[in-house]
């Protein structure tokens, strides 16, 4: 059976490795370059060899499937451990730990978290680089062989027999408006238009040869800054390299401003946070993420379609959670269940 994957984060790609695995062919479509979705590092610099991770800039876990996942990528060398706490920053200035916030492990990838969507990709086809644009529904007795037929935004097509959304569930809805079905189809719309997002800025910046810093991230209570990254505690950039993480209400308010003011107001609070010369990066670049982080979720690990003669899923980490962790689960679960229902 030919299953088509819309979206290449850690949801699409981990359905998509367990279905692959067993004897299913399986297309993943990504409209970007890369994959791994918020599990992205940036190639920056002059000379683009700095690695720098501007989404998710670590990894937790608290199940046993989570960890054991974590655990085998760890066995790759693909993650390690980083640290079991932050530092903290709030009105009353920085404490080297948090005072108040859990200690439990956070893992790293040391050569960039791009490479845990890599290892996933090897067991699927990934096509990057293309967009899905709509849907359509091929009606049973049509002479087409498969019941689904996907529209690329560059005019081309791609025919699968059951189809699976890993994308965020704005970017879902969208898309399953486009399906000419409108009784199984439509339910899924309902569910998932319920579903908020919050936006995040990301700044990444360097700083020459200052020397690292030995705290590993700072949770921020600041009126700009949630979280500062620092890089080059996980690898060696050949200058100090960080990441800030602009908080929610930051993000919302200038969605729409001009990058270069976003970039100078936290280069500016980045300052406040770490001293004057956190002002004046040797180079910095600001990425914008429209869906950073689900405001509410669905209490299941993924959303089904009743149609069985044109299978359709919804998964994503915005099914019983919003982390990392819970898009494995929703991607993982649904390939599970897809295992003892669709013929190989």
């Amino acid at each position: 059976m030919v299953i088509g994957i819309i979206g290449a984060g850690i949801a699409g790609l981990t359905a998509g490795k367990i279905l692959a695995q067993k004897g299913h062919e399986v297309i993943v479509i990504e409209k970007s370059r890369g994959f791994g979705g918020r599990l992205s590092t940036r190639y920056a610099g002059e000379d683009l060899k700095i690695k720098v991770d501007h989404g998710a800039p670590y990894i937790q876990c608290k199940g046993e499937e989570f960890t054991s996942f974590v655990a085998e990528m760890q066995g790759k060398g693909i993650l390690e451990p980083w640290t079991d706490s932050f530092s903290f920053f709030n009105d009353d200035g920085f404490f080297e730990q948090h005072p108040s916030r859990e200690k439990i492990m956070s893992y790293m990838a040391p050569n960039g978290m791009n490479k845990i969507g890599q290892d996933l990709s090897r067991w699927v086809d990934f096509r990057s680089g293309k967009q899905v644009g709509g849907i359509t529904t091929v009606a049973s007795g049509s002479r087409r062989k498969r019941p689904w037929i996907l529209n690329m935004t560059d005019i081309s097509v791609l025919e699968v027999d059951a189809l699976i959304m890993a994308v965020p569930a704005v970017q879902a809805s969208g898309l399953l408006q486009t399906s000419q079905d409108e009784t199984p189809v439509r339910a899924l719309h309902v569910k998932t238009s319920t579903i908020g997002y919050d936006s995040i800025f990301t700044l990444m910046a360097s700083f020459g040869d200052r020397e690292v810093p030995e705290w590993k991230g700072i949770a921020c209570d600041h009126e700009v800054l949630g979280f500062i990254s620092n890089e080059s505690s996980k690898r060696d950039n050949g200058e100090l390299t960080l990441v800030a993480h602009a908080n929610a209400n930051f993000s919302h308010r200038h969605r729409d401003s001009p990058k270069d003011i976003v970039e100078q107001l936290m280069t500016k609070a980045m300052s406040e946070v770490l001293g004057s010369w956190a002002e004046t990066p040797y180079w910095s670049q600001v990425h914008f993420w429209r869906y950073g982080r689900a405001k509410n979720f669905i209490d299941a690990p993924f959303l089904e379609s009743t149609y069985d003669e044109a299978p359709l899923a919804l998964i994503g980490d915005y099914f019983q959670g919003n982390s990392v962790e819970s898009a494995y689960i929703s991607g993982k679960r649904l390939a599970e269940h897809w295992l003892t229902k669709l013929p190989i």
